[in-house]
């Protein structure tokens, strides 16, 4: 996966942590939640099993011992999946809200592109 659209300074903190390939399963999975993150990580510790060892001892590292609320990053998750060729409706489902949503996100975004690309030139 590369080439993601910008993220949210909290999402790209995560994404430095584990890696663009972990992220989207780790906030599809834990998203708006305050999980806590144990200092040692076993094997069928629930990060683990979403994330991999790698990434599970990452956040271990750097959150081992206290709590870590997941960005729920809605519209991040929307441009990403939409990057990805995605329907409107897989679209909607993965980000856990309507395609009328999907449909004012993707909007709201394409209108803020043209406003950059008008001053750009």
């Amino acid at each position: 996966m590369t080439d993601l659209p910008a993220a949210p300074p909290a999402v790209q903190r995560l994404i430095d942590l584990i890696g663009e390939e972990k992220i989207l399963a780790f906030i599809e999975h834990f998203a708006g939640q305050r999980i806590y993150v144990p200092r040692s990580i076993s094997e069928q510790a629930e990060i683990t099993t979403i994330v991999g060892a790698e990434a599970a001892l990452a956040l271990a590292t750097e959150y081992g011992g206290g709590y870590l609320t997941v960005p729920v990053a809605r519209e991040w998750r929307v441009l990403v999946y939409k990057s990805q060729n995605l329907s409107y409706r897989y679209i909607a489902k993965r980000a856990g809200t309507s395609e009328g949503n999907v449909w004012r996100i993707l909007d709201k975004n394409d209108a803020t592109q043209s406003q950059l690309d008008l001053f750009s030139t």
